[in-house]
Parts: structure tokens; sequence; C-alpha cells
């Protein structure tokens, strides 16, 4: 594992109540960011996109016939002005209520991600020997049985020898809804990433439609279309993968700043997002790499035959290794103030401590969170119930349908609205879990060396990691 930069620690004497500047100093690598270059004209190519897409879409609307506009208005207007009262009460209640739920969910997972995360690992093998069980009872046949309980008792064996890394990674989680809780620019992150990306996937594709229109008339050879369409093609999935990960770290860097600091409140929207812009080069270069991986794996696939289907799965598997080996790249890059090499290859070392806890996380993290997901359906689903069947019945008096029809089409509706706040947490959970784990990472790297940062743990994870240290006999420092 790589120890912390000499030339830092000289200078700084790092300790639990050392200042978030004194902590971004010694954890900074000495080398300087990758330009920005890149980035700024990523963010420019984007600005094109949405500049054509805007212009298409009003050129669009310009050519629709008035009547046309004025029928629709008269067939939408009149009812939505009938029923405003009931559309304001609606509106109210699913933004009152999808906030409500926003927020219990948070609280349930800060309170019960250890239980849920022990229940899924610990029930999944427990299922298969039920199974087993059953195959063999019904079918009568040994070898699937065998199969279906071998993987069960295997997974006990796995539950019970790593059942204290899984409880790390059901805490990390529980620090992770607590940040969040704590602070929510991280949700406002992920809406623009969602916002933003949604349109630049369309301003996108309409781009494409119109250098193709534009083009064709001027151009003779096709094959040059193909290739200036191949080349806009490969630009919008680099800017759209360069868009999520520069939102994700403003995101690692609000996570950093609360994490590292809990005495003082540094953490902030703007200051984060300075802090991505800084390491832009080190995203740009991140998303550039992902984003060809993704375009050989999708293209191998669109191949025929045997050879193509091997090649495809050949990709697919080189581009999940290099995805897992860079699973902490993003929070390096932003943390340690560094480019995309430096911060794969910390990545890379930052497994060789947690690389239980990042594969629990990489195969048990969506079940987890189905879990939860579970519950939150129910909860919108019995609140939507309730309002249907006894509160908007007596608003709708005129209405024939049952009280129990009503019912279902209002959860149904609050299900659906309720998917936006949940997918909202859910995918900014992903990234501040992912950071937290980076962070216990570098916790036990200065560990290793005798050094404590100053940290939100709680007591039981700071005695984990102590013991831990000791084990592998390194000094402690008495606070750690």
């Amino acid at each position: 594992m790589p120890t912390p930069e000499k030339s830092k620690k000289s200078k700084i004497k790092l300790g639990p109540t050392s200042s978030i500047e004194e902590v971004n100093s010694a954890l900074e690598f000495k080398e300087r960011p990758p330009s920005r270059m890149w980035g700024i004209i990523l963010w420019l190519i984007t600005f094109v996109f949405w500049g054509v897409g805007l212009y298409v879409i009003v050129s669009a609307l310009l050519h629709v016939e008035t009547g046309a506009i004025a029928l629709i208005g008269s067939l939408v207007l009149p009812v939505i002005s009938e029923n405003i009262q009931f559309i304001v009460i609606v509106a109210s209640l699913l933004a009152l209520i999808s906030l409500i739920g926003g927020f219990f969910l948070l609280k349930l997972i800060h309170k019960g991600a250890r239980e849920v995360t022990l229940l899924v690992f610990g029930g999944l093998p427990i299922l298969f020997l039920i199974l087993g069980v059953i195959v063999f009872v019904l079918t009568e046949t040994f070898v699937p049985s065998l199969i279906f309980i071998a993987i069960g008792g295997g997974g006990i064996v796995l539950f019970i020898v790593f059942k204290e890394r899984l409880e790390i990674v059901g805490r990390a989680l529980e620090l992770s809804a607590e940040a969040i809780v704590d602070e929510p620019g991280q949700l406002l992150a992920t809406f623009i990433s969602a916002i933003l990306g949604f349109w630049t996937a369309i301003s996108w594709a309409l781009t494409l439609a119109a250098v193709w229109g534009w083009m064709t008339p001027l151009v003779a050879d096709t094959r040059i279309l193909y290739v200036i369409e191949i080349v806009l093609s490969f630009f919008g999935f680099w800017i759209l993968m360069f868009q999520k990960y520069f939102w994700d770290a403003v995101i690692v860097g609000i996570v950093h700043n609360w994490y590292r600091s809990p005495s003082v409140d540094v953490a902030s929207f703007g200051r984060s997002f300075s802090r991505a812009s800084h390491v832009m080069g080190g995203i740009v270069s991140f998303a550039f790499v992902m984003s060809i991986l993704r375009a050989l794996v999708a293209t191998a696939r669109k191949g025929k035959g045997l050879s193509a289907r091997i090649i495809a799965g050949m990709l697919g598997i080189a581009a999940s290794i290099i995805r897992f080996l860079g699973f902490f790249a993003l929070p390096a890059i932003v943390i340690r103030n560094t480019g995309f090499k430096k911060g794969f290859k910390d990545s890379v070392n930052k497994l060789r401590d947690l690389f239980i806890e990042v594969l629990a996380s990489a195969f048990g993290f969506g079940l987890v969170l189905a879990v939860f997901a579970l519950i939150i359906s129910i909860f919108y689903g019995g609140i939507g119930y309730f309002l249907g069947a006894y509160f908007f019945a007596t608003i709708l008096g005129g209405v024939t349908a049952p009280n129990v029809l009503l019912g279902l089409v209002s959860a149904i509706g609050f299900w659906i609205i309720g998917l936006i706040p949940t997918s909202l947490i859910f995918s900014t959970l992903t990234t501040t879990f992912n950071t937290i784990l980076y962070e216990f990472g570098v916790d036990l790297e200065f560990g290793e060396q005798g050094i404590e940062l100053p940290k939100r743990l709680p007591e039981e994870l700071k005695n984990y990691f102590t013991e831990k240290l000791k084990e592998e006999g390194h000094t402690v420092p008495a606070v750690l």
C-alpha cells in the first residue's frame, strides 16, 4: 500500500483535530492534476448539442399547424380549469409524501442497513439450501439438488467467516445515509446530473439526425457521413459519461468534507463543485476509458456468429474487471487531487485492504437496496390507497367508481411518483457509499503509519480498524 507523501507529513502534523485544509494537503499527491482543457472542450461540444437540439425542437414546433395547437388547447385547458383545485391538492400531496417518503427511506437505511445486509447475505445461502431440498423432493434428481445445497452450504461458511466484514459494509451504508441526511446537497448534484443527462441524450440524438439531414445533400460519399456520425456518437457517449462522473465528483467532495471535518461544518455544494472542476482533467480521462469500454462491448455484441459472441463475452469480462479495479478511481481522483492514472492505481491499492467489502458491495449492494425499495414501495402504495379510497373519493363525489378502485389507482400513482425520490436517493447513495468505503481505506493507509486523520466514525468501526492494524503488526495511534 502506498504511504502518505513524506513531504506533506514533514510540514503538517496530523491528528484527530486537524483542519480540513491540513487533511487535504496531506492527502493530495505531489503531482499536479491533468489539464482541464479536454473538460472544457467537452462542455463546449455539449453546448453545441444543446443548441442544435433546441433548434430542431423549435423548428418542429413552428411547423406545427396553429389549428392543431388550438385543438389541443381547447381539449386540455377546459379539463385543467374545471379540476384545478383537485389537481393542486393532488400535486401538493404528491410533493409532500415524496419528501416524507425520501426522509423516511434515508432514516430507515441509517438505522437498519447493517441488519438488512446480514439478512441478505445470510438468508441467500439458506434459500439455496431450501431450494436444493425442494428440487430433490419434487424431481428426485440428485445432481441439481446437490448443486443448490453446495452453493448454500458454501455461502453459509463464507457468511460465518466474513460476517464481521459484512457488518462493515452495512455500517458504511448506514453512514452513507446519515451523510445524505446531513448534507442534502448531494441529492441536488444527482438531480442536476439526471436533468442534464436526459436533455443531453435527447439533444445528442437530435443532433445526429440533423447533421445527417444537413450533410446528405452536400456529401456524395456516404462513408464520410458514417464517419461523422461515428465521431459524434462517440463524443456523445463520452460526454454522457463525463457529465455523470463530474456530478458524482461533486458528491464525493461533499462526502469527503463531511467525513473529514466532524466538528466543523465545511461541506458545501459550491466548494465541492470547485473541487470537481479542479480535477476535471482526471474525470475526463476516466470517462474516456469507461466510454471506450462500453463502446467496444456494445459494438462486439452487435456481431453475429460464434466468434463474435466469444469476443463480446471476453470484452465484457475485461470491462467488468477494469470497472471492479477502478471501484475507487473517482473518489481517489477527487480526494487525492490527481489524475486518472494515479487514481486508478490508488483504487487498486485500496482494494487490497477492502477486497471483501468491495466484492460484497458489487454483488449484494443492489439486493440490500431492493429490500429497502420493497419497504418504501409499500409505504407509498399504502398511503396512496388510503388517500384514494377515503380522501379523493370524498372530493370526487360525482365519480361513480368504487372506493377500492380509486384506492388502487391512487396507490399505483403514488408508487410511480415515489420512484422518483427513491431512484434519486439510491443513485446518490451509491456514490456516497463508494466514497465512505474509500475513506475507510484512507484511514487504514494512514493508520499503518501511526497517523490518525479526523473522521466521523462510530466507535465499533474505530475498534475494528484498530484491531485490523494490530493484527497486521502496525503501530496504532492511541486515540484511534
